[in-house]
């Protein structure tokens, strides 16, 4: 009976050695800027020669979208996209039949997790990503290149983007009206010209960031002329600058044959960031049935957790502002041949320190095993 009371004691000591370690924070000092423009509409539509002109500044990141929509047209009378497909369930079916590896095993519990909504599609894409960064050497090349929002955006070049314009060209005549116009960018003593597809496309072979998408998108949308407007139709294409440094509050786009030049009051607010930012320090594990599994973590936080928390390491980092913050993070294990997961909404720093013993405690998270995902098929 003793023995038995001083094993039990010793492994109560042992999982509280384990628990606790002094608190540990991480200091981190963020330094730059932070700009904001707005352009307000002085004069932004004019018109001559049966042609009414209306020009509108916009930031370049926001046509991702619609550019790599457009590339998913296809000229044929019948196509399909398919999210999930038959050949996709048939293979993955042969998979079954070997030992998979530990990547093969990971994405389908991955895969398991979303169709079983135990994530949603956000936390699946951020899963999926660590996965194949950790497998994949180039998988952080081939995602900043193949995945990015930007593949379809010719207008990103050399990390930066252009500046953007759209233009509508609105033709109310009877007939089929040719514009073919010089057109200028004035702001303060700069003077801009809009940039050519072959200007465009030139630097992208000198950036080696050309491709199919970006050609086809140039086609499609950039401001070429001279370009011909069918009688009753309106056009909307873009044009570029060279980034453009503001100097003045005005800007001004000139079209020589018209008689009048659009406008606008440029409104720049810039702040400089100089901050100080704390941040506690907790290893965060995953535990089954009360064991803990020293295995292969992969952990993800909810969307509202930035800037209150981050992960790295199986740690995560708390700011000390936020230490009553419920922060909401989840776990992916692979231990042996099995996978665990779980999911805690709950976690507040506050629960896991203990500042008058300068204490702080492990954050677990209770997993279940996900006995439906198997490394060997039958």
């Amino acid at each position: 009976m003793k023995v038995l009371v001083i094993t039990v004691l010793f492994g109560v000591l042992t999982l509280v050695g384990f628990s606790q370690k002094k608190i540990k924070k991480l200091d981190i000092k963020e330094e730059g800027f932070s700009v904001n423009i707005k352009y307000q509409p002085i004069l932004d539509k004019i018109e001559s020669k049966g042609i009414t002109v209306i020009i509108t500044p916009l930031a370049a990141n926001e046509l991702n979208v619609l550019f790599s929509q457009s590339n998913q047209l296809d000229g044929k009378f019948d196509y399909s996209y398919f999210e999930a497909s038959r050949d996709s369930y048939f293979l993955k079916n042969q998979k079954k039949k070997r030992e998979k590896s530990d990547s093969e095993f990971l994405l389908e519990g991955i895969e398991w997790l979303v169709d079983n909504e135990k994530i949603n599609q956000l936390e699946y894409i951020e899963l999926r990503q660590q996965v194949l960064t950790d497998f994949i050497p180039d998988y952080k090349n081939e995602l900043s290149d193949a995945e990015n929002i930007t593949f379809s955006n010719p207008y990103f070049l050399g990390n930066t983007y252009l500046n953007m314009f759209k233009i509508d060209l609105i033709n109310s005549t009877s007939s089929v009206i040719k514009f073919d116009e010089n057109i200028l960018i004035k702001n303060g003593n700069n003077v801009s010209t809009k940039l050519s597809s072959d200007f465009v496309n030139a630097k992208l072979v000198e950036t080696n960031t050309l491709n199919l998408n970006k050609s086809l998108t140039l086609k499609r949308y950039n401001l070429d002329m001279p370009i011909l407007i069918p009688p009753n139709t309106t056009v909307t294409k873009y044009f570029s600058v060279l980034p453009i440094e503001l100097s003045s509050d005005k800007l001004e786009i000139i079209i020589p044959n018209y008689s009048q030049s659009l406008s606008w009051k440029v409104i720049k607010n810039q702040d400089k960031i100089n901050k100080q930012y704390s941040y506690y320090e907790f290893a965060l594990s995953s535990v089954f049935q009360g064991q803990v599994l020293y295995g292969l973590n992969y952990i993800f936080l909810g969307s509202n957790s930035a800037p209150t928390a981050y992960v790295g390491d199986s740690k995560i980092f708390i700011s000390s502002d936020d230490t009553e913050k419920k922060i909401e993070a989840f776990i992916l294990t692979l231990y042996g041949d099995q996978l665990y997961f779980a999911r805690k909404s709950d976690i507040r720093a506050m629960d896991y320190l203990d500042v008058t013993k300068n204490k702080r405690f492990i954050v677990t998270l209770d997993t279940e095993k996900l006995t439906e995902v198997k490394r060997k098929g039958k």
